[in-house]
């Protein structure tokens, strides 16, 4: 049974010194987690434009989707219109026993669209990425990622769309962009810019002022032709990066319990799929929990993966009020 640890705390003090980056919106963070203890620490500013009571909701996932840990951190308290409030934060951890991506979900009540309060987080995880994520309103479906933190200078690293693109920041300063090599393309001092990406490696917008709303084709909006559309992945650290997006729905189920006796002979399937319009090679294992007295017939080979499936389109569907980080999340219990 994994260990689970949780501290709860609230506090008043600023954090700026720690350079967190607070960001709008809702959404969550994918964490690329190694053996050992994983820890994330979850912190929230509110706006305090209206009357309504936003408290934070965190959700740690594990990579089957099942919860693990979750807190709250409730409203401030202050009246409209005070300004932004304290900073509050909570924290949750818990033992990793194999490598996987581990999900924080972030939700907020009566702001299903993260307008009324601005959030960040600490972890000591070094490979990680944001999804960007709100409810469904009756428009066409973007995402556009705000920064919150104009006291200090931040980075947007993403994959660009193949083929061009635009860019279209209001920000407080100018911003640059630099490509998958480093070099620096431009420095975005008009409201709109087009690149052209031939790599699909992450780029990185860089901004000496944290205090900006940002959209980017194939980003935070999408057309039928993108590789990952409604998924707004990035992060501020180009170190962090790995490929998520490339095989986030590579097995299927999550998870799967079955129930026998001893010596009883029992069959499961899981699932191999790529949503990518190329071939790519795979390689499973299987593991056990320790103690565990299993057989199986055959052993695992490393198998090539085809995929035969276009790529998906974007639709008009209506999405559901949880965050796009919570999709697959399953409750135990």
């Amino acid at each position: 049974m994994k260990t689970l640890l949780l501290a709860l705390f609230l506090t008043a003090a600023c954090c700026a010194d720690d350079r967190v980056l607070f960001i709008g919106g809702c959404g969550g963070v994918y964490f690329l987690a190694e053996p050992g203890e994983l820890t994330v620490e979850v912190l929230k500013r509110d706006r305090n434009l209206r009357d309504a009571r936003t408290e934070l909701r965190a959700i740690l996932a594990g990579p089957d989707r099942r919860v693990v840990q979750e807190a709250t951190i409730p409203d401030d308290g202050k009246p409209r219109g005070s300004g932004l409030g304290p900073v509050q934060s909570c924290r949750l951890s818990t033992r990793v026993e194999r490598k996987g991506v581990y999900v924080l979900n972030i939700t907020v009540s009566n702001d299903r669209y993260g307008e009324h309060v601005v959030w960040g987080f600490r972890s000591n995880c070094p490979k990680y990425l944001i999804e960007t994520a709100r409810g469904h309103r009756d428009a066409p479906h973007e995402e556009p990622i705000v920064l919150a933190s104009p006291e200090q200078s931040a980075d947007v690293c993403f994959l660009p769309r193949l083929g061009t693109f635009k860019v279209e920041i209001s920000a407080a300063a100018a911003a640059q962009m630099f490509d998958h090599t480093g070099a620096l393309l431009a420095t975005l001092d008009k409201p709109s810019y087009e690149f052209t990406a031939k790599t699909s490696a992450p780029w990185r917008l860089h901004f000496p002022s944290a205090k900006a709303t940002i959209q980017v084709d194939g980003l935070t909006r999408w057309n039928s032709r993108d590789r990952h559309p409604n998924m707004t992945i990035w992060t501020p650290q180009i170190t962090s990066w790995f490929p998520f997006l490339e095989n986030r729905w590579l097995l299927t189920p999550y998870s799967l319990t079955l129930c026998g006796q001893t010596q009883q002979c029992s069959k499961s399937a899981t699932t191999l799929s790529a949503n990518e319009p190329f071939s790519s090679t795979s390689s499973r294992r299987q593991n056990y929990p320790q103690n565990a007295s299993l057989s199986t017939q055959g052993k695992p080979q490393p198998s090539p993966l085809w995929s035969r499936l276009k790529p998906p389109t974007t639709t008009s569907a209506p999405r559901r009020w949880m965050t796009a980080a919570s999709r697959g999340i399953r409750r135990s219990g």
